[in-house]
């Protein structure tokens, strides 16, 4: 039976002969190695560069793992001092709300005011501001440096300030849901009753700090419409002032009133000459011209048609002062006009101001704590397994990665 052979294609053919020529130079290293006493060989210690490598790779396990896996097992469980926490929640609330935050606190979501304000109480808490306020009521080097606690949890006291504040932010979290705006309040100290002390004071300066954050908005609502006030209340005595001046000036108080009066007279006036003419008009069929009774009643029809038309060239022509009741009354009409905006004007801001007084004697914004801050029966730090596995994993894995890469170049290099 005859066997038929495919040629080989370029690349096949070129990648079985490098196979081929890497397993004769392994096959030749192995032959030129001397054997070893249990092999048969007549050499009893194997090439020195193996040597090396196999004690470059011991002594690199000693280093990257064996040693910190002693450390780590024997540090954490026995030098490792306990860690209690005292944990506390709160969130900030608005008496007052748009409707906008009303809408997102329906689905769940807190405001944009409330979210603001709790930003603003959590970046506080994380501040060198807050530490300097704890510190006043505590010693906290005391707290968190006494020489029986551990040397790698403690903080030394020959550290600056600076350090201080960023083993403060390891001691201190402060977490905010934005979701929710809740915030979350974790205190950690060596003994639980100053980490239940430290939390009390942070709550009490959030509080303080929201206080502080309503009122001053509050009360720079209440100096601007005060502001507003005085400045409409001078306005209305300035408009006062110029109807009086206007008052003064066309010499009359009331210019309707007044022309109603003079309408009344010449309307008086009217009738007592319409009496006189109809008696002149009898008498005149009895007696001749020349009588004493028709000439008095003659006088008599004269002198009322002349304060008759005395009284209307007062209503419709120029006075004294140049202009006629019809003018004057324009002109008070305006100031008239001026005086009421002026009058509604401060009437509005006095409600304003009234308003802004009444908010400032009110909480508008105060902070519910729903999860006080409680005192630890047992230690939760440090997690000593966490800390152990996040050691030793990590450089067992990174060891391997090395030795695999020095093992693959020292093969390569070889070859």
């Amino acid at each position: 039976m005859e066997m038929t052979y495919k040629p080989l294609l370029p690349e096949q053919a070129e990648e079985n002969a490098k196979s081929i020529a890497f397993a004769l130079r392994k096959a030749a290293r192995k032959a030129r190695a001397p054997a070893s006493i249990l092999a048969g060989g007549g050499a009893n210690k194997v090439r020195r560069g193996d040597r090396l490598f196999n004690r470059g790779v011991i002594i690199s396990f000693i280093l990257m793992v064996l040693i910190p896996f002693l450390a780590s097992s024997i540090y954490l469980p026995f030098i490792a001092s306990d860690q209690h926490a005292s944990e506390a929640r709160f969130a900030v609330r608005n008496r007052k709300s748009s409707p906008m935050d009303s809408i997102l606190g329906m689905a769940g979501i807190s405001g944009s005011q409330q979210t603001q304000d709790s930003q603003i109480i959590v970046n506080y808490l994380k501040s060198r501001a807050a530490i300097d306020e704890i510190d006043k009521r505590f010693d906290l080097k005391k707290i968190y440096s006494d020489r029986s606690y551990d040397y790698i949890f403690r903080f030394s006291r020959d550290e600056s300030r600076e350090e201080f504040e960023k083993y403060w932010k390891r001691q201190v979290n402060v977490v905010l849901d934005k979701t929710t705006g809740i915030i979350t309040v974790e205190v950690r100290a060596f003994q639980p009753e100053d980490a239940l002390a430290v939390n009390r004071a942070l709550l009490e300066l959030a509080e303080h700090m929201v206080n502080e954050l309503s009122n001053r908005a509050k009360f720079d609502s209440l100096r601007q419409s005060e502001q507003d006030l005085k400045r409409n209340e001078a306005r209305l005595e300035q408009a006062i002032l110029n109807l009086r001046d206007v008052r003064n000036r066309e010499g009359v108080l009331d210019v309707g009133a007044q022309a109603e009066a003079t309408m009344g007279v010449v309307s008086q006036l009217r009738l007592a000459l319409a009496k006189i003419e109809q008696e002149l008009l009898s008498r005149q069929g009895q007696l001749s011209a020349d009588a004493p009774q028709v000439r008095f009643l003659q006088a008599q029809s004269n002198a009322l048609r002349t304060k008759i038309q005395d009284f209307e060239r007062q209503l419709a022509s120029e006075g004294a002062s140049g202009k006629s009741l019809s003018g004057s009354a324009v002109e008070l009409d305006r100031q008239r006009l001026d005086v009421q905006i002026a009058q509604e004007q401060y009437a509005t801001a006095l409600a304003l101001y009234e308003r802004a007084r009444t908010e400032t004697e009110t909480q508008g914004a105060y902070l519910l704590t729903f999860l006080p801050p409680t005192l630890s029966e047992e230690a939760q730090y440090p997690k000593r397994w966490l800390i152990w596995s996040v050691i030793v994993f990590p450089l067992f894995l990174l060891w391997s990665i090395l030795v695999g890469v020095a093992t693959l170049i020292r093969n390569h290099m070889a070859a």
